[in-house]
């Protein structure tokens, strides 16, 4: 017994077809510059009428996008595109806000510097993952992988927010040069002059830093 019913009108007039539970029904329409597919086939478990509507190659020509498939007698699920937009948007603002690096774990001076430390630690992670998301989905942003922390005090070197009492700052040094260490010991870098990280340099100067610095 029939269950789909098609037309297809052209130069020689209109000609019709049929089609069962069993064969669906399936149409083409080709030009030179593609074909759109429009397949009509029953869903058993669903018990209802499914329907599939694609662009596709002819002849080399043209691209393969499905465009729509779902229930016949069922509205299309609304356009998630801008909402799927705002999502990276939010995470693109989160990574780039965020550390760029974990302050990890470690003796902290107070309560305070630990509780600081802990809550860097989670925006860290948390933007972490959405950086690998953002990558996977091949999207880059300026600055997404956000700012360098201080491994002393677990602060912004670059939003002001550094605190002057922080152990690896040298108050008897020019502020410059103090920043310029930290930010080296945030990202991991070690001391042409000894080998050491540059974090233990910033903490205790080594020979080739003090006579570089006095040269200077």
């Amino acid at each position: 017994m029939a269950h789909f019913y098609g037309t297809l009108q052209g130069a020689r007039g209109e000609a019709t077809r049929l089609g069962t539970k069993n064969s669906g029904l399936h149409t083409t329409a080709c030009s030179y510059e593609g074909k759109v597919r429009v397949v009509l086939d029953f869903d058993e478990k669903l018990g209802k009428d499914i329907a599939t509507v694609s662009l596709a190659k002819h002849m080399g020509q043209g691209v393969e996008v499905e465009l729509f498939s779902g229930p016949v007698g069922e509205e299309p699920p609304k356009d998630v595109l801008p909402g799927v937009l705002a999502a990276a948007k939010g995470m693109i603002h989160y990574a780039t806000t965020a550390p760029a690096t974990d302050p990890g774990e470690g003796w902290w001076e107070d309560l305070d510097a630990a509780f600081a430390a802990g809550a860097k630690q989670a925006e860290f992670e948390a933007a972490k993952l959405m950086r690998q998301f953002l990558r996977k989905l091949g999207i880059e942003s300026e600055g997404m992988d956000g700012y360098a922390l201080c491994p002393g005090c677990s602060r912004s070197l670059a939003s002001g927010e550094h605190d002057p009492d922080c152990t690896l700052k040298d108050n008897d040094e020019d502020e410059d040069e103090d920043d310029a260490d930290l930010e080296e010991a945030a990202e991991g870098e070690t001391c042409d002059g000894c080998g050491r990280a540059s974090i233990d340099c910033s903490r205790d100067p080594c020979k080739d830093v003090i006579a570089d610095r006095e040269g200077a």
